[in-house]
């Protein structure tokens, strides 16, 4: 089994709208070892993150974190360890369209 060790994504999604930030490739499963969340404006900031399963849609039970406030230019760096399967995603949302999103682990096939 190989092992790659990767940045999944990037996002700066615009205000109140989900983006993805990662999808597992088909043939690979997942292991987000930790996502970002910086909030590059002045004024504080709402985010959320989900972890969508590849045959499933947006539900209640998918968040890791729902409407967390971020303060004006800060970060914060949550350390996960969650493992997804080809296909499922990593969504995240900003209400003021000023929050960056990374997320970075490792794949496997």
């Amino acid at each position: 089994m190989a092992t790659r060790y990767r940045i999944f994504g990037q996002q700066a999604p615009a205000n109140n709208t989900f983006a993805t930030l990662y999808t597992v490739p088909t043939g690979y499963s997942a292991v987000v070892s930790s996502i970002t969340a910086c909030n590059y404006a002045t004024a504080n900031g709402t985010f959320r993150i989900a972890v969508v399963p590849g045959n499933q849609s947006l539900r209640p039970n998918s968040y890791i974190a729902f409407d967390t406030g971020l303060p004006a230019q800060d970060t914060i760096a949550l350390s996960l360890g969650v493992t997804l399967s080809a296909n499922d995603s990593i969504q995240v949302f900003s209400f003021q369209g000023n929050v960056s999103f990374q997320a970075f682990g490792s794949e496997l096939n």
